[in-house]
């Protein structure tokens, strides 16, 4: 396992899912350059432990979510986009094998904190579809970067709780990108090793920054 530091750092956003969930930050380099950063508000996630928690939630209940459905469904899991509002789920999308649409509901259903669900998956039928139709090599690497990147972030939120809210990660052909801030290098590290543990992570880059306190605190001063 390798853990660099000094990479040109390209990042999509962290699960639709997640993003639509509690609206994480937007993370992305610009070619050579530095990535820029554009801060969200987490000002819910400093409050008591019960709305930190519950927030923490509305972030891992959708990734156990999107990791259930490529788990069970490999690439037809890539087609449904599940939209997570507390403790129901709404199933879009469409996919190929009509047995998938039937599956999903039960797979979302079995996960701990889902009481209902809604199905508005659509079938299209294509010859030959199934569980036994051949995956082209392009569909194989995109359900296994999409795996490793939701067990990454899952991993990462059960280490370092609601500071992981303002984390990026990318995963692609094995490696890991992690970019953003946290409060400690307690938490950058512990993020780090949470993604070195994950499945399928061959190679971790970290770009996570630790949030000076000081200055926050000069910041609340002025305001």
């Amino acid at each position: 396992m390798k853990t660099h530091t000094e990479h040109p750092l390209t990042l999509k956003p962290l699960l639709t899912i997640a993003v639509l969930a509690i609206g994480l930050t937007t993370f992305s380099g610009c070619g050579q350059g530095e990535p820029t950063f554009e801060p969200v508000d987490t000002s819910a996630l400093e409050e008591e432990p019960t709305v930190v928690d519950n927030a923490v939630d509305q972030i891992t209940l959708p990734i156990e979510v999107r990791l259930a459905l490529l788990n069970e469904l490999g690439v037809d899991g890539l087609r449904i986009e599940p939209e997570v509002e507390g403790n129901r789920v709404i199933l879009a999308g469409i996919v190929h094998d009509p047995a998938s649409q039937v599956s999903a509901e039960a797979i979302v259903s079995e996960i701990d904190g889902i009481n209902e669900v809604f199905n508005t998956i659509a079938v299209t039928p294509t010859e030959g579809a199934g569980p036994a139709t051949e995956v082209s090599e392009e569909l194989k690497q995109e359900l296994a970067d999409e795996l490793l990147e939701a067990e990454v972030a899952l991993r990462v939120f059960t280490a370092i709780g609601a500071d992981a809210s303002r984390l990026e990660i990318q995963a692609a052909r094995g490696t890991v990108t992690l970019g953003g801030l946290v409060s400690s290098t307690a938490n950058k590290a512990e993020a780090v090793t949470a993604a070195e543990g994950a499945l399928g992570a061959v190679e971790v880059l970290d770009f996570i920054e630790v949030s000076d306190p000081i200055i926050v605190e000069e910041q609340h001063e002025q305001e």
